[in-house]
């Protein structure tokens, strides 16, 4: 059900889109309707920010694709490759080292288009896997081959983080 205030902010969008003049001088003669619109404005940033999208299309369950070339770890050749997050929870309980997903790249975007994780902490792969279907590649325009390989991330624990760890199992 849409309320009475929302079927009014909607008109009055979109008639001051279509009237850009009539939009100027009611932001610079009434207070209220700039009020309004500051608000509105602030209340879909706040959501837009909210709301993380997290890119899995890479990582559904169907079929590997077949790669008609194996390059192994495929980390260096990476255009764009981001970071996961650390968890806080990770490092609260110490775990550290690695996870190894397996990948096929489409060969004319450079996106990955198939991947699977192979080995680590679940902790690890969970926060790998926010980032992995961002990974590019510089795409390859003139042949049309797919690519397979491996990415590593490696998790490594803050310096002060290990040294507490250590402290707790030598007692």
């Amino acid at each position: 059900m849409v309320s009475k205030q929302d079927m009014v902010n909607s008109l009055l969008r979109q008639f001051l889109k279509r009237c850009p003049l009539l939009t100027v001088c009611l932001l610079l003669y009434c207070p209220m309707f700039v009020q309004r619109v500051a608000a509105q404005t602030k209340q879909s940033h706040s959501q837009k920010t909210n709301q993380q999208f997290i890119d899995t299309k890479c990582l559904e369950d169907k079929p590997k694709p077949q790669a008609q070339i194996e390059l192994g770890v495929l980390n260096k050749n990476a255009r764009l490759m981001p970071k996961p997050k650390y968890s806080t929870e990770a490092i609260r309980n110490g775990i550290s080292g690695e996870v190894i997903v397996e990948i096929v790249i489409e060969p004319i975007t450079g996106m990955i288009e198939w991947a699977k994780v192979q080995s680590g902490d679940p902790l690890l792969q969970e926060a790998v896997k926010k980032v992995l279907c961002r990974v590019r590649f510089d795409p390859v325009n003139d042949v049309n081959i797919k690519t397979g390989g491996l990415l590593i991330y490696r998790f490594k624990l803050p310096r002060h983080h290990a040294r507490r760890n250590k402290h707790f199992l030598k007692m």
